[in-house]
């Protein structure tokens, strides 16, 4: 998160239907540039009204199912596929395989500027906010419901902040924050490769995430 904001946006609980669950190399949850798409165009429609700057964001996973299902514990996953209804000339719309998902996602969105209105200019602000994100996409999918939104003012006192910043993270629970763990991608080249290799990162990642079965005789694994 940024250190340097004048205001913590907490948007929480969104309700989030038919996001996308697969793109690039994301699977089973929004991209992360799809999420930043969202908050990069809310800060566009409110820096029309307010002198603010939204400068990137928190995301905490409350509950996510993805539309998908598999015919036994070995196959592989298959996304759950929709039929649209018929067009205009009474025939059936091209066939596009998407993988979808429904999720409910807080988000933490720091931002810099100035909130004028004195002790009622915040609450205007969540009012047009909300609108503002219930009007919106989310990653292709379709948003029905936001909780609340909450508007924290950064205390320059960092003991305080450090209060409130806990206090913040446990109403958040139950659920998971994404984090940047680029570094346990480093770890397992350094493990599985040769120094002198030339495995392209695309490679190293493509069998960190892999699923990989090995037959077990006699209780020991005869895989790798």
């Amino acid at each position: 998160m940024v250190e340097d904001f004048d205001y913590l946006i907490v948007l929480r609980n969104l309700q989030i239907e038919n996001a996308n669950a697969i793109q690039g190399l994301t699977y089973g949850f929004p991209a992360i540039t799809a999420i930043n798409g969202f908050v990069h165009k809310l800060s566009r429609d409110i820096s029309k009204l307010y002198q603010l700057e939204f400068l990137g964001s928190g995301i905490v996973c409350h509950k996510h199912q993805i539309q998908a299902y598999k015919a036994n514990p070995f196959a592989n996953y298959v996304f759950s596929q929709t039929r649209n209804p018929l067009n205009n000339k009474g025939e059936s719309p091209a066939f596009i395989q998407e993988g979808k998902m429904h999720a409910t996602i807080s988000l933490l969105i720091p931002c810099k500027g100035i909130i004028r209105g004195g002790s009622q200019g915040p609450i205007k602000f969540a009012e047009i906010l909300q609108k503002k994100v219930l009007k919106n996409r989310f990653a292709g999918g379709t948003i029905l419901e936001l909780k609340n939104i909450e508007i924290i003012a950064h205390n320059e006192n960092i003991e305080i902040q450090e209060k409130k910043t806990r206090k913040l993270l446990r109403s958040l629970l139950p659920g998971y924050a994404l984090v940047n763990r680029s570094d346990l991608l480093t770890e397992h080249f350094e493990r599985t490769f040769e120094p002198d290799s030339k495995t392209q990162p695309l490679d190293v990642f493509l069998d960190f995430v892999s699923l990989k079965y090995a037959a077990k005789v006699n209780g020991v694994f005869t895989g790798p």
